[in-house]
């Protein structure tokens, strides 16, 4: 039987006081990664994720929350594809604003 909320995103477990007569589950926010989750006395705390749209993901410095689309699956091939393409093009143009600007200290 489990008696202590623990953050499920975390693994952080939750210091406040729950109250014994507690039926049901309640919400309730992780002060570590400010994550939502629910705490159901007995059986354990379940994340949310789905209801409000939120996204861990484990990274060198902690865990990072986001709300929406998921930051991790949000960067497709299509959009390195089109970022890569930028790139050259500011190569290019600026490799072509130098070359006029020498062309025009050269010749003048």
């Amino acid at each position: 039987m489990v008696g202590e909320p623990t953050c499920p995103y975390c693994g952080t477990e939750f210091t406040e006081s729950i109250p014994a007569a507690l039926e049901g589950s309640i919400r309730l926010r992780c002060s570590e990664c400010e994550s939502i989750f629910t705490f159901t006395p007995g059986l354990g705390s379940f994340p949310i994720e789905d209801d409000l749209g939120l996204h861990i993901s484990r990274g060198r410095l902690g865990a990072r929350v986001s709300i929406g689309a998921n930051i991790d699956t949000s960067e497709r091939s299509s959009d390195t594809l089109l970022r890569a393409f930028y790139c050259a093009c500011f190569v290019i143009i600026g490799m072509l604003i130098i070359a006029l600007v020498l062309l025009t200290i050269l010749v003048g």
